[in-house]
């Protein structure tokens, strides 16, 4: 079954907090969607973009800069850390999407995490690279790093 976005869809659950107006039908008003500017980030920020302008959500774009590049208390921000979540705003807002643009550092999922819960996200999508040598064949490391952590759905797009 297609939905209207194209998308397949295979099955939805809802483990909103709040009540639905319909049984089954899951609450969607704001969506955390963390990106690294892989190519399969960029698929889940589109993914996540046009789910929330479907559910007319509000979106908090995130890009984490790894806790490596913190030094003497020092954030270093490149000019790719910007491009990227520029990028993912510009996608959002050519889909009539406005989002709010994060960029933080420290151990990513971590920082994820306490983004998705400080903006009471209904839900957070993220992309996974699975590069991690047993488990990584299935979710990277930063994807299941959230999902051990965050306690609301997440939406990890391979």
């Amino acid at each position: 079954m297609r939905d209207p976005s194209g998308y397949e869809t295979i099955g939805m659950v809802s483990h909103s907090r709040r009540k639905a107006g319909n049984v089954g039908v899951p609450v969607l008003e704001r969506v955390v969607i963390a990106t690294d500017g892989s190519e399969v980030a960029t698929k889940a920020v589109a993914l996540g973009v046009d789910l929330a302008g479907l559910k007319g959500a509000e979106v908090t774009l995130v890009h984490v800069v790894p806790s490596d590049r913190v030094r003497d208390d020092e954030v270093y921000w490149d000019t790719q850390d910007h491009e990227i979540l520029q990028e993912a705003g510009d996608h959002a807002r050519a889909q009539g999407v406005d989002p709010k643009l994060v960029m933080c550092s420290g151990n990513p999922a971590d920082a994820i995490t306490k983004i998705a819960e400080e903006v009471d996200a209904d839900m957070v999508i993220m992309g996974s690279r699975g590069r991690g040598p047993v488990t990584g064949r299935l979710l990277g490391s930063v994807s299941r790093g959230v999902l051990g952590r965050v306690h609301r759905p997440v939406l990890v797009v391979q």
